[in-house]
């Protein structure tokens, strides 16, 4: 057996070892915290099975559902699972993706460096979100295109398995077909693909992605396409160019990234387009992954909706320059061998000591000592804070699910309240955002109930003055304390207002 091999099965080996730690990590915060806002929508909507929904393609929601029919619980560790089972099979195809392209080494740095940056392993790994199923289907995806592409074997049969892949990240997320423009590029540059243009295996592969796809095409048809309607609207531009913005938001997304990860991602991603196509494995990464960056970067700089520019958004390019940064950190180990140890040694100290902290603060609250802040909202973990209590105020209340609804100005409020109350409680929701018709009732059947009013974060078309005003009677109750385990983190504002006399959404629906 040869050094070589020996080196690459001892690399297989630790991959495993970092792979096995990450679920162990990921389970941990998958118990310590309740959902957050955007999972408790798909949650709520999960419930229904659709072939699509108001603003992204199903494929969470149907995992989801299918877990919670199955063991009939919506407990965190039961809805997380998929999620977390996902993100280890993604970092296992990401290490044998990078591993084709450029070596065991470097696929080994690559899980390594998706390990230790706080949006995937925390985020993307943990929380029920579209990212997580998308973010697996991409690296599947890349992994069979670079096959194809490289390898050489089998490139028809590699063809139809990226197609079937990126179906199903286009299933996911409409940002899936971000990474095809980076494709096309790289063909069209490379002269001995070029004939890549005059066979049959791409376009059937893109055939195969689009079958996939298509229960998302039939339900925006049925629904005058709403989804895509809507999330085009938030890459909206305008004439308007707005540095600052840009500046705030990057540093986000380097704290997001990670602020060892992301300045090798970039350094890797620069080094790749400045080789250009002569270096075709670095050159095909670094155009997949630029373009969706890019796009973002435009969008935040002239978007008329780009305050909303949030760091997952371009997570499609950041997981392409993954590979790219393993290959890089693998030159650099050569090179530097003791400066780059510490570094690693130093990253995982600090994120040892940040998931700590984070866990620590979940179950005690321990910032509250510092930030007296806190003691009206707790910024950490307050987002994920489910609430239970809700339910508890409208049993002291005495109110019934059939004459009685909870009423909130803001989707994500809603959606809380969804969460934690039965199928037959009513959430009426107020809000511009077309998410909402997943919570619409007939407006005539909530006349004459008494309603529970969330006025925390009000931001709806109506105002709480009008919206109060169609009541017979409205009083205020104390405030209510959401509580994570048993300590409070969030305050709600409440109001009880009875005998809804005239309907709240009119035109709106």
């Amino acid at each position: 057996m040869s050094a070589a091999s020996d080196a690459s099965r001892a690399d297989t080996r630790c991959v495993l070892i970092v792979i096995a730690v990450s679920l162990a990590v990921r389970l941990v915060l998958a118990v310590a915290v309740g959902f957050s806002f955007d999972e408790s929508y798909n949650v709520v909507v999960s419930r229904e099975f659709q072939l699509a929904y108001f603003d992204h393609p199903p494929a969470i929601m149907w995992l989801v559902g299918a877990m919670t029919h199955l063991t009939g619980s919506e407990s965190h560790l039961i809805v997380r699972l998929p999620t977390l089972l996902l993100f280890t099979l993604q970092n296992w195809l990401l290490y044998r993706l990078t591993t084709l392209a450029f070596g065991a080494r470097a696929g080994l740095f690559a899980v390594v460096a998706i390990s230790l940056s706080p949006l995937f392993i925390a985020y993307f790994g943990v929380i029920v979100v579209t990212d997580g199923p998308l973010m697996c289907a991409l690296t599947g995806a890349a992994l069979y295109v670079v096959r194809a592409l490289f390898d050489g074997r089998a490139p028809w049969r590699d063809w139809l398995l990226a197609g079937l892949w990126l179906g199903l990240a286009m299933l996911s997320k409409f940002t899936a077909v971000l990474l095809l423009p980076g494709l096309v590029l790289f063909i069209l540059t490379v002269p001995r693909h070029r004939k890549l243009f005059l066979t049959w295996p791409p376009y059937v592969a893109a055939l195969v992605a689009l079958l996939v796809f298509s229960p998302v095409i039939i339900w925006n048809l049925r629904h005058e396409m709403s989804a895509f309607v809507f999330q085009g609207s938030r890459a909206a531009l305008a004439i308007d160019i707005h540095v600052k913005r840009v500046l705030v938001h990057l540093a986000v997304f380097i704290g997001a990234i990670g602020v060892l990860v992301w300045p090798l991602q970039m350094a890797a991603v620069y080094l790749g387009l400045s080789n250009g196509p002569r270096d075709e494995r670095r050159w095909f990464f670094a155009l997949l992954a630029a373009i969706p960056l890019l796009f973002f970067l435009l969008v935040d700089l002239f978007g008329s909706q780009a305050p909303d520019v949030r760091a997952h958004w371009g997570a499609p390019g950041y997981l392409m320059a993954f590979p790219l940064a393993g290959a890089l950190a693998v030159e650099l180990s050569d090179r530097f061998p003791i400066l780059f140890r510490r570094t690693v040694n130093l990253a995982l100290a600090a994120f040892a000591l940040l998931l700590a902290g984070f866990v620590g603060h979940a179950y005690a609250g321990w910032i509250g000592a510092f930030a007296p802040s806190f003691a009206e909202y707790d910024a950490v973990v307050s987002d994920q804070t489910d609430w239970h209590e809700l339910r508890a105020v409208l049993q002291r209340q005495g109110l019934d699910a059939k004459r009685s609804f909870v009423l909130a100005g803001r989707y994500e409020f809603c959606f809380k309240a969804a969460l934690v109350l039965d199928k037959d409680e009513p959430v009426a929701c107020l809000t511009e955002n077309p998410i909402y018709k997943v919570l619409a009732h007939d407006d005539a059947a909530l006349l004459g109930r008494d309603a529970i009013i969330i006025t925390d974060w009000w931001n709806a078309p109506q105002t709480e003055a009008d919206v109060t005003a169609r009541f017979r009677s409205v009083e205020a109750l104390p405030p209510v304390w959401m509580t994570l385990h048993g300590r409070p983190t969030r305050q709600l504002h409440l109001l009880i207002a009875r005998d809804l006399k005239r309907p709240l959404f009119g035109e709106q629906r």
